[in-house]
């Protein structure tokens, strides 16, 4: 089992050179949340160089806030990709947020797209049950996924794994938020996986362009074939569709000429 820690701000500054032999991954706070004008978490920076100097596998996650909309996140988020600050792991997004309900959880999603459109490689969710799951009914009514096509990080802090609805196994689980480790000075979060999953980029957005050559083809709102939500109307031979990399053997497809 592989240790982490995702650290913000709050830890302060961090003794990256003491802490890394302790971890063998990070996540750094990149903004969102209260950090309504700037977005940035102010020591994004120094932790991420602090990590990349000390030969630690990182990554940034974003908190997806409703006091945001997900375009002005969107467009943060991409003036920070713009930096090229070197993150070996996929980005992450922060789906905590209560103010807004379901609509917290579909904001976040599309964010989490947003992001996969921006790098190519799917970013992890982060969340925990005590949120999503009683939202979970309500988003679905809105029109979330069934089964939410990006890799979980699970918050639990429990001695067993507790996985939200739409997943069925988790990538990094964050098992406590008072852990305590040499360089950093107060509690910090700690986080298991049970690989590097960033080797594989997990999630990889491979993108394709396929002509419809059937007579017409159905396309179903959620990756599941018991699904009465067909999208109409239905899309004609000789269109021209992009299609991601299959999740659970379904693909994502963006429409490009219809005929």
């Amino acid at each position: 089992m592989l240790k982490g820690i995702d650290v913000s701000r709050w830890q302060g500054a961090i003794d990256w050179a003491r802490a890394a032999p302790q971890i063998d991954f990070a996540f750094v706070k990149a903004g969102g949340g209260d950090d309504i004008v700037s977005y940035i978490d102010v020591m994004a920076a120094a932790n991420a160089i602090g990590a990349r100097q000390a030969g630690v596998p990182f990554g940034f996650y974003w908190y997806s806030s409703g006091r945001n909309t997900v375009q002005a996140q969107a467009e943060a988020i991409g003036l920070w990709l713009r930096r090229g600050d070197a993150a070996t792991l996929p980005w992450a997004i922060d789906i905590e947020d209560t103010s807004r309900g379901a609509q917290g959880i579909l904001d976040g999603l599309a964010l989490a797209d947003a992001v996969a459109q921006m790098t190519g490689v799917r970013p992890l969710c982060y969340t925990g049950a005590w949120y999503w799951n009683p939202r979970w009914d309500e988003a679905r009514r809105l029109g979330a996924p069934e089964v939410v096509p990006f890799d979980l990080w699970m918050a639990a802090y429990t001695p067993e794994a507790i996985i939200p609805r739409g997943w069925s196994d988790w990538t990094i689980w964050q098992h406590t938020n008072q852990g305590s480790l040499s360089g950093i000075t107060g509690a910090v979060d700690l986080n298991h996986a049970r690989a590097r999953f960033w080797d594989s980029a997990p999630g990889e957005v491979k993108v394709a362009k396929y002509r419809i050559t059937a007579s017409a083809l159905n396309l179903r709102a959620e990756p599941n074939a018991a699904s009465s939500r067909l999208i109409s109307p239905l899309l004609p031979q000789g269109a021209i569709v992009e299609a991601d990399a299959p999740v659970n053997g379904w693909h994502r497809l963006k429409i490009l000429l219809k005929n």
